[in-house]
């Protein structure tokens, strides 16, 4: 059973002091800097920078997406395009209808160069998702679907959501 955190920057911060820098055994002293170094301005840094690693480049198990619902505007040709928030980092799943559409990440393979033509597209039965930049374009589109949902990755700046076996991933530096 996995256990998703969603912890402030306070609570991430100090989850990842104790695994940067455990503790050494009988310390009952204090460390001053009088040097100008921020250790906590640089200990932030690094912790942000391991997150932000983690959300675009670990296993999924790892996090903790969240389920959006998004609108999509239909065009002519029966294509659907979903227009991501800012906040999403990744899309884990996509699905089109109650259906869960193949999500292909690169627009440049082979199965979304099919999506182009009508003749080569998705069936119903099977509808593909592509990313394209920051938009999605979704095949094989029921006439009254008009909204997509999605399993994503999201960084809003005040949560920080994971799972609890992501922590493992902090390297100490001692």
């Amino acid at each position: 059973m996995t256990m998703k955190l969603h912890l402030t920057e306070a609570q991430l911060l100090h989850e990842w002091q104790l695994r940067a820098f455990p503790e050494p055994v009988n310390s009952g002293c204090d460390i001053t800097r009088d040097d100008g170094v921020d250790l906590e301005a640089l200990l932030r840094a690094r912790m942000l920078d391991w997150y932000h690693a983690l959300l675009h480049d670990a296993p999924v198990d790892m996090l903790a997406p969240v389920a959006l619902e998004l609108p999509m505007t239909v065009g002519g040709d029966g294509v659907g395009h979903v227009t991501l928030p800012d906040s999403v980092v990744r899309v884990t799943s996509v699905s089109v209808g109650g259906r869960c559409a193949e999500f292909v990440v690169d627009a440049g393979s082979r199965k979304a160069r099919l999506q182009r033509s009508p003749y080569t597209r998705a069936t119903a039965t099977k509808p593909v998702a592509v990313l394209i930049g920051r938009c999605i374009a979704v095949f094989v589109v029921g006439h009254d679907c008009r909204e997509v949902s999605l399993q994503a990755v999201v960084d809003d700046g005040v949560t920080f959501s994971l799972d609890a076996a992501a922590l493992s991933t902090v390297k100490s530096f001692y």
